[in-house]
């Protein structure tokens, strides 16, 4: 993508070229006469090291040379370009945006009032509202740190490699599932009323008001979960509820 100014390196480079070359012609010349008996040892050893020594800084410099391009980690689009040729740039500078829409995935922030509520692989629904569009997707990742600015922890959810329309940075609505039970009593949250012994609604009991206490669990979408005090099947009063007492006479209209 880009190449940072490497004119000293490159000469530093061809120096160390030249003297390597007259390095390697000396050990030539010192490995033959040695191996005719000619000439001392230490002669033979110090020409074997230098042109070892100027092979070892070549590499390194060769090194050294590669690191001044720049090269994508991805293949995507370059958006942006916050640099110009010529531009003094110190590390961390960014000087690509590169975006790719493939392996995409959405960066949530959840409550740590949730934590242990989800997992990898987890379903979740996903819309995006800009697009209105929506689509299933499972959690790929939970994250293991509470933020402790927000008091959230992260969790990754997988997006389909759909280049016509997902885009980097667009808001999503993730619907995740905290709680599930296969079978259970719901009630509309409206009609519940509270005295100083709790929670209660009226029962239908033959044409009488009867006022029962019930234990709530989780609640959603305007509607409660009622764990003790009804049972499946039982009428409770809907409408009205609010201006009866207990043992009121009734009349079922529907």
């Amino acid at each position: 993508m880009a190449t940072i100014d490497s004119e000293t390196l490159e000469k530093n480079i061809a120096e160390v070229e030249n003297q390597l070359t007259f390095a390697k012609t000396v050990f030539e010349k010192r490995d033959r006469l040695w191996k005719q008996n000619i000439g001392t040892e230490i002669d033979y050893l110090q020409a074997k090291n230098n042109k070892e020594s100027l092979e070892k800084s070549l590499e390194t410099l060769q090194t050294q040379l590669e690191k001044t391009k720049i090269k994508a980690p991805f293949s995507g689009t370059i958006e942006e370009v916050p640099v110009s040729a010529g531009q003094i740039v110190q590390p961390g500078v960014p000087v690509a945006f590169l975006v790719s829409n493939e392996n995409m995935y959405i960066h949530a922030e959840v409550s740590e009032a949730y934590v242990g509520k989800f997992k990898k692989g987890d379903k979740v629904n996903v819309t995006v509202p800009a697009l209105n569009e929506s689509f299933e997707s499972s959690i790929v990742s939970v994250g293991s740190v509470i933020n402790e600015a927000s008091r959230t922890f992260t969790i990754e959810v997988k997006l389909p490699n759909v280049d016509d329309y997902l885009k980097t940075n667009l808001v999503t609505i993730v619907e995740l599932t905290d709680y599930h039970v296969d079978e259970a009593i719901v009630i509309p949250s409206r009609i519940i009323q509270e005295d100083l012994q709790g929670t209660y609604v009226y029962k239908v009991n033959g044409s009488k008001a009867e006022k029962v206490h019930i234990k709530l669990g989780q609640t959603y979408n305007s509607h409660s979960e009622v764990l003790t005090g009804l049972n499946a099947g039982e009428s409770i009063v809907d409408k009205g509820a609010r201006t009866i007492a207990d043992g009121s006479a009734i009349n079922i209209q529907n």
